[in-house]
């Protein structure tokens, strides 16, 4: 699969994309009413709406939810019709986000001051030292650098590397100063407060000597990154890991149990990917500088979340899909938010059948593999949005008696 340019086309790409979310979401709001006009030319509807429209007529609760759902179709229109035209552009233009993502153009990828630019747009952490935060990470370095030249002479270090490898051999040398010396500790995923920054970024292990499988690894790749080793960031569902990748060694390290290793089979039996998904790239592949910065952006997400903040919950998720258009946990994420999003510009309530819909589309949508396709049902489904909210208006002119005066 060709994975995505950072910057080429990207604008006009995610409007597309986000258009075919949007439509997407048309079923989740309310019972779709029909106007037909038969052979004599007389307006009619079906049977099933019939009896609906009876129903109605002696409920006045009914036709107080039927006046509110046609009044959310109006809103949920016009409020995501125009928000497509603007959001994008207007997200990149965020100072703290477009100093992250320039730093994309420059090589290497300075993967500790985007981590610390994307955390700086939450208020809790607006006033982070960025240097304080690189001297720490430094330090670590420093130490296993330290680490690696005392263990190369004791007879330890020498019988370890001699039936082990170099590179187990510096692993364990980083685990020695992160897990051991530090003792930073492991923070299992059900204790993870997603609200509180420190647990989601990697600066928050600096700060509190914990960590989970969403920061330990980026804290992994900062440091290889410093001492020039051959560390990648993997993915499965709800899981974070690294690994080991240069011409001779290829293994996966898990950073939340002090680095040990595990075969791919492990990861793919405990989080339930198949190989066709491995094969794809979406998942245990080495992440792209521009997927890391997504991943950022997918955590200040899940804070927003917490905070019932969807707008900027949604933008985040946007951005994660645009460094990353294969993320299905993005891609979900976006829909999700949008209809929170729209439910609070309009006043509706619709998430009882969100997670339905979401199965539904995320089924539908998947196998689409490139922004061409998605464009063809963008296309469709947007027709699709306008005939019906042009037939629920005719039915509600057609049929004043089933709204209360």
């Amino acid at each position: 699969m060709k994975k995505q340019v950072h910057g080429e086309g990207l604008s006009s790409r995610i409007k597309t994309s986000l258009l075919l979310l949007v439509t997407a979401c048309v079923p989740a709001f309310g019972v779709m009413f029909y106007y037909q006009s038969n052979v004599d030319g007389h307006n009619s509807v079906d049977r099933e709406d019939m009896q609906l429209l009876q129903e109605l007529k002696s409920d006045d609760k009914g036709a107080s939810k039927f006046e509110k759902e046609l009044e959310g179709i109006d809103a949920y229109y016009l409020s995501s019709d125009s928000f497509i035209q603007y959001s994008f552009d207007q997200i990149k233009q965020q100072p703290k986000t477009k100093e992250a993502l320039a730093l994309l153009d420059k090589k290497p990828f300075d993967l500790l001051t985007a981590s610390v630019l994307v955390a700086q747009g939450i208020p809790e952490c607006k006033r982070l030292d960025r240097e304080e935060i690189r001297a720490w990470f430094l330090d670590v370095a420093s130490m296993i650098r330290k680490a690696v030249l005392h263990h190369r002479k004791t007879e330890f270090g020498i019988d370890y590397l001699q039936k082990n490898g170099p590179a187990d051999f510096l692993i364990m040398c980083a685990d020695m100063e992160i897990g051991g010396r530090r003792g930073i500790q492991y923070v299992a995923n059900d204790a993870v407060d997603h609200g509180n920054p420190n647990h989601i970024f990697p600066h928050g292990v600096a700060l509190t000597g914990r960590g989970c499988c969403a920061n330990l690894p980026i804290v992994w790749k900062i440091v290889g990154d410093m001492l020039q080793w051959p560390i990648e960031v993997r993915i499965v569902p709800h899981h974070c890991y690294i690994a080991w990748h240069d011409d001779k060694n290829e293994f996966n390290i898990e950073v939340t149990n002090r680095a040990q290793k595990f075969p791919d089979e492990h990861y793919m039996s405990n989080a339930d990917v198949t190989q066709k998904e491995k094969d794809s790239g979406q998942f245990m592949s080495d992440r792209t500088d521009a997927q890391l910065l997504s991943d950022l952006f997918l955590q200040r997400a899940s804070y927003w979340v917490v905070k019932k903040e969807w707008k900027k919950a949604f933008e985040d998720n946007l951005l994660a899909l645009s460094l990353d258009s294969n993320s299905s946990l993005a891609m979900h994420n976006v829909r999700y938010c949008l209809v929170k999003y729209i439910e609070d510009c309009a006043e509706i309530h619709l998430t009882n059948k969100v997670d339905e819909l979401l199965i539904k589309m995320d089924n539908e949508m998947m196998p689409l593999s490139s922004f061409d396709e998605i464009t063809v049902a963008a296309n469709r489904w947007n027709e699709a949005q306008r005939a019906y909210l042009k037939k629920a208006k005719a039915y509600k002119e057609l049929h004043p008696e089933t709204v209360p005066k």
